[in-house]
């Protein structure tokens, strides 16, 4: 009778760790989709911020700069070209 008493108590046993194993299971894949959401979300805001911005940032219109390495501002470039090239010369 022990041995099926024995018998009766692992197969009880090894439902229950079943059961967790799926709630575990269940629990991670939430978790993901909770996860892959918030990014999507995250993301988006990123976006419409991108795209929103403030005014001033979205009429700042950028170029190469001549003659050297990086961008600036070209309202800055067209406002005087001629102290541009000067300064970058390093003729003051």
């Amino acid at each position: 009778m022990s041995g099926e008493n024995n018998y009766s108590s692992l197969v009880k046993k090894k439902q229950v760790l079943e059961e967790e194993k799926e709630v575990s299971s269940t629990s991670n894949k939430i978790a993901t989709t909770v996860g892959v959401v918030a990014a999507g979300v995250a993301f988006a805001a990123w976006g419409i911020s991108k795209i929103m911005g403030s005014e001033e940032e979205n009429n700042t219109k950028m170029m190469k700069k001549p003659g050297a390495d990086g961008y600036m501002q070209r309202n800055k470039f067209e406002q005087n070209p001629k102290t541009y090239f000067r300064d970058l010369r390093g003729n003051k």
